[in-house]
């Protein structure tokens, strides 16, 4: 999952001006990146009853961050051409830090995106292990919380304790869908007209698909005549082969706009994305994927400090019908001097119609969720912040193994260098 919201394609151009060159130049490689962590206190409700029922402790720990490594150079015809590569801050790749019951894999360090890019008066193309238009240019409920909040965030709330059978938070709910994965891609943005910003991304396959949260995904993601994988799920690779008929999601097609603009003190932030793809289904199958089709939005209104802001969302999952999610936020963020502050709310639901897409300990119905966040930070000093906040998460479904409750109080720290 991607770890920092970062905006519109501007100020990653801007962020990337940090490395100097002038025409001719050869690219010179700079370095920068991030790390958050936070002490938890509080309670995970557990779930399940009887000889499957599940507890969890707490307080914990929790920290993730990246390095990257950047450089560009400007030629003569005003084209920036650049490189860049994210390593990931934290040596247990082989776990899903949201995950509970995993054992760390100690041994291995991981690359979170590699790619080429360019950009000047005529847009900007990236290639490589990238994110995909529709996650680059979106714009959701504003957030205080580092590494936390309703879209693009590091850190799972208590939902990791019941996200096995509830499939009401939708893990992309930062983006209209799943292609927002690290794949190998093409995207291209035009220029900004009067405020206007259009995005493109092609996508030629995924190995597998992360079905929001659903669970059971070994069980309808699963490629049972695979012969040979096209990259791997959650990132980028280099594939010499991508055999066909692999029940996997192929050409998939990201297509976003967002809209940014001031008008003396009020600005205007507002996005809308789609993505698409086709199912190349295998002589053996579950016959419970589709094509893949999902869609987002999401407004930010800034003035006099505040930002008020939300989004919506729809994704079928790649799945038969009625079996989709609907995902909301809205939040509301103050910002002065070094101080901000922010309250955060999102909600999710989930249908399965089919008992093999509930998830473990899950059952045919509808999932619901509901997550609420205080956050706020300070900034003691360049790329230094503390932070502090509380957050409160109530999940309901058909069964206890889909119903809990969970609150914690979070203190930490963020550094950007």
């Amino acid at each position: 999952m991607k770890k920092v919201l970062l905006g519109t394609t501007a100020l990653i151009a801007g962020g990337l001006a940090a490395v100097p060159a002038m025409a001719a130049d050869p690219i010179k490689i700079g370095v920068g990146g991030y790390m958050q962590q936070y002490f938890n206190a509080g309670h995970y409700g557990g779930t399940g009853v009887g000889a499957t029922a599940t507890d969890y402790r707490t307080p914990n720990y929790k920290y993730e961050g990246e390095i990257w490594f950047i450089g560009q150079t400007k030629l003569d015809n005003g084209t920036t051409v650049g490189v860049r590569f994210e390593l990931e801050g934290w040596s247990q790749s082989g776990v899903n830090p949201g995950v509970n019951g995993g054992t760390p894999s100690l041994s291995q360090d991981t690359m979170d995106e590699e790619y080429i890019f360019a950009f000047g008066d005529w847009g900007r193309i990236d290639f490589g292990g990238k994110d995909v238009a529709s996650y680059v240019m979106f714009y959701g409920a504003p957030n205080a919380l580092p590494g936390y909040g309703a879209t693009q965030f590091n850190f799972g709330a208590g939902s990791a304790s019941i996200s096995g059978a509830n499939g009401a938070l939708h893990q992309n709910a930062w983006s209209a869908g799943v292609l927002g994965v690290d794949a190998n891609r093409l995207t291209y943005y035009t220029p900004r007209f009067f405020g206007l910003q259009f995005g493109v991304s092609y996508t030629p396959q995924f190995n597998t698909v992360s079905q929001a949260g659903a669970g059971g995904a070994g069980v309808f993601n699963a490629q049972p005549n695979a012969a040979a994988a096209c990259g791997f799920n959650g990132g980028a690779g280099n594939a010499p082969l991508c055999n066909s008929g692999q029940n996997a999601y192929v050409n998939g097609i990201s297509l976003s706009v967002n809209y940014v603009n001031k008008f003396g003190d009020l600005g205007i932030a507002a996005s809308f994305g789609w993505d698409h793809a086709a199912y190349d289904a295998g002589i053996v199958n579950s016959g419970l994927q589709a094509t893949y089709n999902a869609l987002a939005g999401g407004l930010n209104i800034s003035y006099a400090g505040f930002t008020v802001g939300g989004s919506f969302g729809w994704d079928n999952n790649g799945l038969i019908s009625g079996n989709a999610n609907l995902f909301w936020s809205a939040g509301i963020m103050y910002e002065t001097g070094p101080w901000a502050a922010s309250f955060t709310y999102f909600g999710g639901s989930r249908r399965e119609n089919v008992a093999a897409l509930a998830g473990t300990g899950g059952a045919v119905g509808t999932d619901q969720i509901h997550l609420f966040m205080l956050g706020g930070t300070y900034a003691i000093g360049p790329g230094i912040k503390l932070v502090g906040g509380f957050y409160y998460e109530a999940a309901s479904g058909q069964n206890q193994s889909e119903r809990t409750d969970s609150w914690q109080f979070l203190i930490g720290t963020e550094l950007r260098f």
